[in-house]
């Protein structure tokens, strides 16, 4: 097809009618001046188009106009690659919000800066997880090159390793940046901060800080990450520890890491009960620092004015109405009611004892449950042994059942043994005469209906003990129980770090460089959870339901910045995947949406004509 020059033109249509039927003919036409008026030259002519056809045509049109094009076939046209965009400029924005760059600029000279580095990593850990010697591959495949202004080919596995060593060395600092940018920026979200602790698997066996033992996971090598949100959930505090590290003995490290940030006149530590003990909670009121907790509400069973066994009822509904009948408990919620228990023996701290109607019913079907489980269990354990070629020991037997049950089970079931003889075939074909057991199980009424006694019922302990001129305590008992309700959103925290992020299987086996993994999966929660806060803050139209980052990083990885070449000609073009409704809208709601203009593209790809 011999080439036109077409810097001119564009597409023209014209109409007819036939049959009630109206048909579209498509051309090309250029404008031009002839005595002061303006005429029209058809230069070809087209026919009839698909829609398909004549968007292409348009792009094709757009996309060559400029001195020196020409018209080329669509064929022609080829896409060269495609490179990740909009769920990697999301993640950059936000990166930038946080203005953590400067977190590591540092003096000496490099030719990849460290901030471009640790962008990369944590921006991969929340889109595309991959070991540290994969990244350089996906780095090549988005956009991050040229909004990173750097070579693909820089971003190597021997620099990525290199500056995890660095990384580590800067925790402190990054860790004191981000306590203090939070509580600058939003200073009620720091009212109360919130602790936990959590496992992750380890893979390899050369670290020192991973240690074989019990974990969530099951007996597996792991290591244990602490941490601490506020209120919105945004980390502000981490550490790295030795595997099987004891939840109660962590607070004393927390609390001397913590010494010189945290503010006890208006922060409160809220941490779960596995690490309450008295020598924990008098440290930290030796230290004036205010906390929530839970503990163990068998301890208060003894040493309250409440008389539980008021609440042994079959139902939970029969316990609710005993709470209320009793005019000891308010209403919190439809989930919960507390009651300000007066210790017997005094005390400085106080306790407030709280009822949860659904956790009761929950705790009491889980006993049934397990109650049904262990009937089973036995059921088929007597199977086992009718089918004994050798005479079974009583007290092998005897263990074998109890060995089934649980703790709490062993106060109310007992496995009775009956001796059975058996006529069994030996192996030379002979019977012989075998003496085995049957398990029959014994239920102790009163121990069952007394082991759902504390069903729903969990006890806040807090150091806000200061009252009012009028006697009262100036932080009521429902702002004590309200903070530690919301734990759970740093059990969130670790289900996004631990799944989504991908904090195991862990590559990396050196201490600074495992240490320095967990900082990037901390960093890349804290680009997750502050774009999820924005999608719960705007709902917007048609992307309502869309309400996690999850489901945001899928929907706007869609959108693709696409390389686009003619065939034998020097012109390149590039472009993005035409954006749905859906992902402008939820960049409308996260505040980006100026990702989507072309002077954006321009600023990162000014080397070629962007479409």
């Amino acid at each position: 097809m011999t080439a036109l020059d077409i810097s001119k033109a564009y597409l023209h249509w014209g109409a007819r009618r036939s049959g009630g039927k109206v048909y579209k003919s498509y051309s090309l036409a250029r404008s031009f001046r002839q005595g002061g008026k303006v005429c029209k030259e058809i230069i070809l002519k087209l026919g009839k188009l698909s829609d398909a056809q004549v968007n292409e045509w348009k792009l094709v049109l757009k996309t060559m106009k400029g001195e020196g094009s020409s018209l080329v076939p669509i064929d022609d046209l080829v896409t060269e690659a495609n490179y990740a965009y909009l769920d990697v400029a999301v993640l950059l924005e936000i990166w930038q919000y946080w203005g953590l760059s400067q977190v590591f600029k540092e003096s000496s000279q490099r030719e990849v800066p460290l901030w471009a580095v640790v962008a990369t990593l944590v921006i991969n850990r929340c889109i595309d997880p991959s070991s540290k010697s994969q990244v350089s591959t996906w780095f090549q495949n988005t956009t991050l090159p040229q909004m990173l202004g750097i070579e693909a080919s820089q971003m190597n596995t021997s620099r990525i390793f290199r500056e995890l060593d660095v990384i580590d060395s800067l925790k402190s600092k990054i860790s004191d940046y981000l306590y203090r940018e939070v509580a600058k920026r939003d200073p009620p979200s720091m009212e109360s901060v919130f602790y936990d602790l959590s496992s992750s698997i380890f893979s390899g066996t050369r670290c020192v800080l991973m240690d074989w033992g019990f974990c969530k996971e099951g007996f597996e090598n792991h290591i244990v990450l602490a941490l601490v949100v506020n209120k919105k959930g945004l980390p502000v505090y981490w550490e790295v520890l030795s595997g099987c590290t004891a939840d109660v003995t962590t607070i004393e490290l927390l609390e001397r890491n913590l010494r010189d940030r945290f503010n006890s006149k208006t922060s409160t530590m809220v941490f779960d009960r596995g690490m309450v003990s008295d020598t924990n909670l008098s440290l930290l009121e030796q230290r004036q620092i205010k906390y929530i907790s839970a503990m163990d509400r068998n301890q208060l069973v003894n040493n309250s004015d409440v008389d539980f066994t008021d609440f042994l009822a079959p139902t939970t509904d029969e316990t609710v109405a005993r709470l209320l009948a009793s005019e000891k408990f308010n209403k919190l919620d439809a989930t919960t009611y507390y009651h300000e228990v007066r210790l017997k023996d005094g005390g400085q701290r106080r306790y407030i004892l709280c009822f949860n109607p659904q956790l009761c019913k929950d705790q009491r079907q889980a006993r049934e449950a397990a109650l049904i489980r262990f009937q089973n269990t036995v059921k088929a354990i007597n199977k086992e042994l009718l089918n004994a070629k050798n005479s079974r020991s009583e007290k092998s037997t005897q263990n074998k059942f109890d060995s089934e049950m649980s703790i709490e089970q062993k106060g109310f079931l007992k496995v009775r043994l009956k001796k059975k003889k058996l006529n069994s075939e030996n192996e030379k074909g002979q019977t012989v005469v075998v003496y085995t057991y049957q398990g029959v199980v014994e239920i102790d009424q009163d121990k069952f209906q007394r082991a759902s006694l504390l069903d729903g019922f969990w006890t806040a302990v807090t150091n806000h003990i200061e009252k009012n001129t009028e006697g009262n305590f100036k932080i009521p008992a429902e702002d004590v129980v309200g903070p530690y309700k919301e734990k759970v959103i740093i059990e969130s925290a670790f289900r996004d770090i631990k799944s989504f992020l991908e904090i195991s299987p862990i590559h990396v086996w050196t201490i600074e460089h495992v240490k320095a993994h967990y900082t990037i999966c901390v960093l890349g929660y804290l680009l997750d959870r502050t774009l999820t806060l924005r999608l719960h803050e705007n709902s917007g139209g048609c992307s309502s339901d869309i309400v996690t980052h999850v489901r945001l990083y899928k929907e706007l990885a869609k959108c693709l910045l696409n390389r686009t070449s003619v065939t034998g000609m020097k012109i390149e073009t590039i472009g993005t995947t035409r954006s749905t409704k859906i992902q402008q809208d939820l960049l409308e709601r996260i505040g980006l949406k100026h990702l989507l203009k072309r002077d954006i593209i321009n600023k990162y790809f000014s080397g070629a004509a962007v479409v």
